[in-house]
């Protein structure tokens, strides 16, 4: 692993009033819900999360499949969707790493202010939109997640990378 030039971060555990700047956290157990399935279940609708901003039209929901990871972690990139907040939900999970990074004046991550998070496996976290952030990485164990967001079908507009030149290590 390259040297790190930056001092770790020590990633904190995810609550919503930390995490406010840069998005919003679902608390999975706590969602309202309605019987189904003979009163064997609930069906507990999520709330609609996302912003729908001009040009990206088409809702798009995906599975992701995540290997673990180990921390300490290195964030090499980081990537950010414009047009689109993010919801990311775990269907099977035990923790996943979440960093974040405010724009700097010149558009790109301001590594002074990334903030880093743990969440939990009934924990959702939604990105807003522009807001750079770690592609989600599962600890701990394999992850399966849940993705949704608007897109444009252009993969350049909708999804923008900034590779970092040195690595930034995150400790869990």
């Amino acid at each position: 692993m390259p040297a790190m030039a930056h001092e770790a971060l020590i990633a904190a555990a995810l609550d919503a009033e930390a995490f406010s700047p840069f998005g919003s956290v679902l608390d999975l157990a706590t969602l309202p819900g309605r019987p189904v399935n003979e009163n064997r279940g609930l069906r507990c609708d999520l709330p609609n999360v996302l912003e729908h901003r001009t040009g990206a039209s088409s809702p798009s929901m995906a599975v992701y499949r995540l290997a673990a990871s180990a921390c300490p972690f290195p964030i090499r990139m980081f990537e950010r969707h414009p047009l689109s907040d993010q919801l990311f939900v775990p269907i099977t999970s035990t923790a996943c790493l979440v960093a974040v990074a405010p724009s700097g004046q010149d558009g790109c991550p301001d590594l002074s202010g990334i903030r880093a998070f743990i969440g939990q496996s009934g924990q959702g976290i939604v990105y807003r939109a522009g807001v750079w952030h770690l592609p989600l990485v599962s600890v701990g164990g394999e992850g399966t997640f849940l993705m949704q967001m608007w897109e444009t079908g252009d993969a350049a507009r909708d999804c923008e990378v900034h590779d970092l030149t040195v690595p930034v290590a995150i400790k869990g």
